[in-house]
């Protein structure tokens, strides 16, 4: 395995860093494009939003995030391991 610089894309959220402030970015514009599309409520109306983390709620949020990859990781090793 090799190291191929930061991330774009995590469980489909589009990653943005800002590093001189110290601003982490997540979209999902895509996934809810697709959501609207599928019921047919793509043309409509749509409003941007700003979610203001605590540093506790950060570091849960990054927790959750690393359990999630951890397990993802342990399926394709597996996986592999039986083909």
């Amino acid at each position: 395995m090799n190291n191929q610089g930061a991330s774009k894309k995590i469980l489909g959220m589009e990653i943005q860093m800002d590093r001189k402030v110290g601003k982490l970015y997540l979209s999902q514009s895509r996934y809810i494009e697709k959501v609207l599309d599928r019921f047919n409520m793509g043309n409509c109306k749509t409003v941007s939003t700003l979610l203001l983390l605590t540093s506790d709620c950060m570091l849960n949020l990054v927790h959750n995030l690393r359990r999630t990859l951890r397990r993802r990781l342990m399926f394709l090793i597996l996986v592999e391991l039986v083909v």
